[in-house]
């Protein structure tokens, strides 16, 4: 009889247990912003990220970026641009089933030259080579 007690107590205590044991809250959307930006080349941009539930069970994205080569994204979902082009940047929940993504279009920064009207012989040969500086002195990179 005894045996029988513990063991009903021990089954009791372990549905109780089982039945107490919290459903795990998955993440319902990941959300961008912006969804769209251009940006110069060195230049940085903070995504944005929301990840609903509030209460999801893990909050946290994976960032990625399609054209690494055009714009990179750090873990904290910092987009550098790198080189001009256009690429995708997504955030993918951790258990991977919920993604979102916006666009980056990288271009050339605007910039001012001044050139002197000299004319030069040359023959057909030759090779020139032009160095062109930005205004602020610092060497123009494309």
């Amino acid at each position: 009889m005894k045996r029988f007690i513990f063991a009903s107590a021990l089954i009791a205590a372990s549905l109780l247990a089982f039945s107490c044991a919290k459903d795990p809250v998955l993440v319902e959307s990941v959300s961008i912003a912006p969804k769209s930006q251009t940006l110069t080349i060195g230049e940085t941009l903070p995504l944005n990220v929301t990840v609903l539930p509030d209460n999801a069970d893990d909050k946290t994205v994976t960032w990625a970026s399609s054209k690494p080569e055009v714009a990179t994204v750090s873990d904290a979902g910092v987009v550098t641009a790198v080189a001009s082009g256009q690429t995708v940047i997504s955030a993918t929940s951790a258990d991977g089933m919920i993604k979102d993504e916006c666009t980056i279009t990288v271009t050339l920064k605007d910039a001012l030259y001044s050139f002197s009207s000299r004319k030069y012989m040359m023959s057909a040969s030759a090779s020139v080579e032009v160095n062109l500086v930005n205004k602020d002195g610092s060497a123009y990179v494309a």
